[in-house]
This record gives C-alpha cells, sequence and structure tokens, in this order.
C-alpha cells in the first residue's frame, strides 16, 4: 500500500470510494434519496478538484497496486484545531489497515502545520466508524441533532489532542 497526496486526476476515484464507502456504512441507517443528495453535494467531481487546489487542505489517497482504495482530507477548522473532513475506504478493504495509514499522514501534515487538536463529526448510528475512531483515541465532545438533506440525524463531534 503507498499513500500519496491527491492529484486532480483522483477526483473521479474519489467520488467511486466515497460512494461505495457510503452505501456500505449508510445504507442500512440513511435513505437511498439522503446518500444521493450527499453524492450530488459533496462529491461533485468539479467540487472535488477545486478543493484539491487549495493549499490549506490536504488530501491523500491511499492505492494498491496503483489503484485508489481509500482517500482522506483533513484542513483547518479554527486557529489551533482542524477538522478530518472525509476517511472513506472501499468496503472490501475495511480492516486492512488503510484507514490508520490515511488518518496517521493527514494528523501528521496537520501537526506539521501547527494545529493542536483533530475533530470530526461521526454519525451516531455508524458503528463501524465511531469504532474506528474511538480505538484511535477519539473522544466525544458533543452530540448534535442536525438535518441531513431533510432527514434528522444525530452526529457526534469527536476530538484528539494531536
Amino acid at each position: 500500500m503507498d499513500v500519496r497526496r491527491a492529484t486532480r486526476d483522483d477526483a473521479g476515484d474519489i467520488r467511486r470510494i466515497a460512494e461505495a464507502s457510503w452505501r456500505e456504512a449508510y445504507g442500512g441507517v440513511l435513505r437511498s434519496e439522503t446518500i444521493d443528495a450527499a453524492m450530488t453535494e459533496w462529491y461533485d467531481v468539479d467540487g472535488i478538484e477545486a478543493s484539491l487546489k487549495r493549499d490549506d487542505v490536504h488530501t491523500f489517497v491511499a492505492e494498491i497496486d496503483d489503484e485508489p482504495v481509500g482517500f482522506a482530507t483533513g484542513g483547518p477548522r479554527e486557529r489551533d484545531e482542524a477538522l478530518l473532513a472525509r476517511l472513506y475506504v472501499e468496503p472490501e478493504h475495511w480492516g486492512d489497515g488503510i484507514g490508520t495509514a490515511l488518518l496517521d499522514r493527514v494528523i501528521e501534515s496537520l501537526r506539521a502545520d501547527g494545529f493542536e487538536r483533530l475533530s470530526l463529526s461521526v454519525l451516531a448510528e455508524n458503528e463501524v466508524g465511531r469504532a474506528f475512531y474511538e480505538s484511535r483515541g477519539f473522544e466525544t465532545r458533543e452530540r448534535v441533532s442536525d438535518d441531513l438533506f431533510g432527514e434528522q440525524v444525530t452526529d457526534l463531534e469527536l476530538v484528539l489532542e494531536i
């Protein structure tokens, strides 16, 4: 496995990985229409390409045999706190250490930028995601009710000192 900085050429693979992960992780939790809306709003290839141009946002791709199988994105949130905006791995590679490698790379780059904490939001019902982050030391800071494209959800805001 290789973890490298993402390029604009990765936008289509990022979209593909996100959609596969969302459908597997949230298919039994969220309505299909909610997942469709998230893919349209948050994973438009042009929008991904624009995000990849930002100097203050760090996006990495994990590859196996030169094929992208996961990605993670982190960037500024507050003065000394960064946000892990996205971390997704193709479902057939869950448990292979790819998520950990991506998280470690994002933390390393954000720490180099001077951030002291990393926060993220995870659906409370996403047991796989919650277990992953909690096993890496993240702690719950806040429980928030949210409207996700017309569907009421509960998010957990997690935080880690980096």
